[in-house]
C-alpha cells in the first residue's frame, strides 16, 4: 500500500468498489489526489512540508477548521481550536520555540517555531566553545 492509498484509506475514501454489474472498480491514483486536495488532505505521495512561524505568530496550514493538538517537542500537549481561513485553517500562535507537531484529525504538521529574537554571544550564558577534533589536531608542517 502507497503512502498516497493510505492517506485515503485514513480520509475514509474507497479504492475498490463494485459498480452495478458486481465488476470490481479501481479509483485511479489521480482521482485519489485529486479527492484528497479538493477535501484539504496533503499530498501523501510527495514530502511533507516544514511549517514555520515566530514565537506568537498565528500559523497558517492546509486543511478543514477543528479541534487541534500540538505535541511539544519535550512530549507536552496542548489543546487549539483551527478556525477557517483563506486557503485553509489558522492556528493561535504558540508561545514555546521549537520544532513541534500538530494534529488535526488524521492529518498531521511538523512545524518549526522561531525565537522573537536571537542572542549575541555576549548575551549568551556560558562561554564559547570548540570542538574536540579542532583542539586535538596536530599542527600542519
Amino acid at each position: 500500500m502507497t503512502a498516497l492509498h493510505r492517506a485515503a484509506a485514513q480520509a475514509g475514501i474507497a479504492r475498490r468498489w463494485l459498480d452495478a454489474g458486481g465488476e470490481t472498480q479501481i479509483v485511479s491514483d489521480e482521482t485519489l489526489r485529486l479527492v484528497l486536495e479538493a477535501l484539504g488532505e496533503s499530498r501523501a505521495d510527495q514530502p511533507q512540508a516544514l511549517h514555520t512561524a515566530w514565537v506568537g505568530q498565528a500559523l497558517r496550514l492546509p486543511g478543514r477548521p477543528g479541534a487541534a493538538r500540538v505535541i511539544y517537542e519535550d512530549g507536552s500537549t496542548q489543546a487549539l481550536t483551527a478556525l477557517k481561513a483563506p486557503g485553509g485553517i489558522v492556528l493561535p500562535g504558540l508561545e514555546r520555540a521549537g520544532y513541534h507537531r500538530i494534529e488535526i484529525g488524521a492529518r498531521t504538521h511538523d512545524i518549526a517555531i522561531a525565537p522573537g529574537r536571537a542572542y549575541g554571544l555576549a548575551q549568551r550564558r556560558g562561554g564559547s566553545g570548540a570542538g574536540l577534533a579542532a583542539i586535538c589536531a596536530a599542527p600542519d608542517g
